[in-house]
């Protein structure tokens, strides 16, 4: 089964342009986000966007030390993605997951593994 959802996977990412991996990453925007995914222009690029500044920075810790229902989301606890998605809202950024989650970590802030 699982075999079979790669192959359909391969066919959608041959027939949109784009590799797995986009498809995947957009799945579990979509997932987070429901669909605020499609109101929103599609990534345009690889360049790196502004970094956010250490006010805007500790603006973000203070909203992530809140449930995350307070901010919006349906359900409770945080997540990368979720913490992607809540920083693009506010300041138009975009992290890469994997580097956000460095981020958090060097500035004491832990996430649950998984």
């Amino acid at each position: 089964m699982i075999e079979e959802r790669q192959h359909e996977m391969k066919e959608i990412a041959i027939l949109m342009g784009v590799t797995v991996r986009s498809l995947i990453n957009w799945l579990k925007s979509f997932m987070v986000d429901r669909m605020a995914l499609f109101t929103k222009h599609w990534f345009k690029g690889r360049s790196r966007h502004a970094k956010l500044n250490n006010k805007a920075q500790k603006e973000v810790y203070k909203m992530i030390k809140k449930e995350s229902q307070a901010n919006g989301f349906k359900c409770s606890g945080w997540n990368t993605a979720m913490i992607n998605l809540l920083i693009e809202r506010k300041f138009a950024v975009r992290y890469n997951e994997r580097y956000l989650a460095t981020l958090l970590k060097k500035n004491g802030i832990g996430l649950p593994e998984g």
